[in-house]
């Protein structure tokens, strides 16, 4: 097995090298690598009709793809709450409470103005219990398709409202 693994360490080289070239450098991605060359030696079978670097390569190339998709999920995800004024930071994950939003609000010290505060209660108030359902949901970190699929809606349904709820809270955060 260690000799196979020593065989192949140049396909790993050469499948981050030519899918990954921003990634030549980072150890991790070689690791990860490593590791779909690992599972290739575990699971490849002679008697299917592939060449094992063939295999190999795509075994490697899956692995380096599943961590840099969950890498930029989780980037997404912290920029959703990481953005300075949005919903992510105004809401809990409560019912619907005013007294806990305005808190909640209060707490993250976007700004101190009691008119601001009470204009975001308003808007919160003012949405349905769709559109609230959609503002919960994002904030638990759900994909758009799955809350386009719960509420039988198109994906560009959900992120037109979504959009439109960012767009009114940096108008109101304008004025």
């Amino acid at each position: 097995m260690d000799d196979k693994i020593k065989k192949n360490l140049n396909l790993v080289h050469f499948v981050i090298n030519t899918y990954y070239p921003r990634f030549k450098q980072d150890e991790d991605i070689f690791q990860l690598g490593l590791i779909g060359l690992w599972k290739a030696l575990q699971t490849f079978d002679e008697t299917k009709k592939i060449k094992f670097s063939t295999y190999t390569a795509r075994c490697i190339r899956n692995e380096i793809n599943t961590e840099l998709e969950r890498m930029n999920a989780q980037k997404r995800q912290l920029d959703r709450e990481g953005m300075c004024i949005s919903l992510n930071t105004l809401l809990s994950d409560s019912e619907d409470s005013s007294e806990e939003w305005i808190q909640n609000i209060q707490s993250v010290s976007i700004e101190d103005n009691p008119l601001y505060l009470l204009q975001l209660d308003e808007l919160y108030k003012e949405q349905d219990d769709r559109t609230k359902f959609i503002i919960h949901s994002k904030l638990q970190g759900y994909q758009t398709k799955h809350i386009a699929k719960k509420l039988n809606v198109s994906g560009q349904t959900i992120r037109r409202i979504w959009n439109s709820l960012e767009k009114e809270v940096r108008d109101i955060v304008a004025d």
